[in-house]
């Protein structure tokens, strides 16, 4: 039987995001910009709730697509808003148009997102984590991430959501060093 960190072992959607997904490096600025605005609709909701929305919410944005996204009207915002299944809050719907807006402007300065996190002295860890007792929810680069996204004109985050976002990425390992996973 293969271990695992402790905290994906009260569902199977938690167990297979931890096992394929958690702590992996992104593949291209499209699945950031995902793991990115999947993190801000987790935002008072459990990780879990998130990862059962997660259809709808690609099928929603196309996929996180930014072009459409960055375009969104208000009438696309309430159709998205309307569609079954759906997390209903109107700010993080909204936030979809602003942070694709100000992503494709990162994109555009820095040519990758990862060009992007390079600018902030933003790099991998892995933290070689022996117990849960030490879990880390934040750093000093996800407090200068925070506030400098913020300052590009992103919504809905903050130094600890900027934080799972680094660790859903692969730029912050936390799994255990025990975990098979790794």
């Amino acid at each position: 039987m293969k271990k695992r960190c402790p905290w994906c072992n009260t569902s199977s959607l938690l167990q297979e995001y931890h096992d394929t997904r958690w702590g992996k490096p992104y593949q291209n600025d499209q699945e950031a910009f995902m793991y990115l605005m999947m993190e801000v609709f987790s935002c008072g909701l459990s990780w879990n709730l998130v990862l059962k929305k997660e259809e709808i919410l690609k099928k929603a944005t196309k996929n996180f697509d930014l072009s459409y996204l960055s375009s969104l009207t208000r009438e696309e915002e309430a159709h998205i808003l309307s569609l079954e299944g759906m997390i209903q809050n109107k700010g993080k719907i909204h936030s979809l148009k602003k942070n694709a807006q100000a992503f494709l402007k990162i994109l555009k300065e820095f040519s990758s997102f990862h060009e992007y996190l390079h600018s902030l002295n933003i790099t991998p860890i892995d933290h070689h984590l022996t117990s849960m007792d030490n879990f880390p929810t934040k750093d000093e680069a996800s407090f200068a991430l925070a506030k400098d996204l913020k300052k590009r004109g992103f919504s809905y985050l903050g130094p600890i959501l900027c934080y799972s976002f680094l660790q859903s990425i692969g730029y912050r390992n936390d799994h255990l060093s025990d975990c098979d996973f790794r």
